[in-house]
């Protein structure tokens, strides 16, 4: 589901977010490259182990990015943010697509997920 949604909507980057499940997200952004050799490069901000992925994604800026997972209040208030952002998926697990933000992944995920919800 979650590659079938990323390459439907031609996105870069699948970022999996700590909230709701950190081991959840955690698995899935290590296990999803190793099951799936088609999907995008995965991201888990705040936790990946893979410092290449770390690197690159605090300097790449990408176009269309696939979030997965995240509460319902913090989607609310980023869609508010300067971010177009639009929900795939609403059941779990939750997926948003955030278009052209002009930043890097990391900061990106900083704006709509402040540190403190992480």
């Amino acid at each position: 589901m979650i590659r079938e949604s990323a390459i439907e909507s031609d996105t870069e980057v699948v970022v999996f977010l700590r909230v709701p499940d950190p081991q959840y997200a955690q698995f899935m952004a290590m296990g999803c490259p190793v099951c799936e050799e088609s999907l995008p490069p995965t991201y888990m901000p705040d936790g990946d182990r893979r410092n290449w992925r770390r690197t690159e994604e605090s300097t790449s800026i990408r176009s269309r990015i696939l979030v997965v997972g995240g509460d319902p209040g913090m989607w609310l208030q980023a869609m508010e943010g300067p971010f177009r952002i639009g929900p795939v998926r609403k059941a779990e697990p939750v997926m948003h697509l955030v278009h052209d933000t002009g930043l890097p992944v990391e900061n990106m995920i900083d704006v709509i997920q402040p540190r403190n919800e992480q």
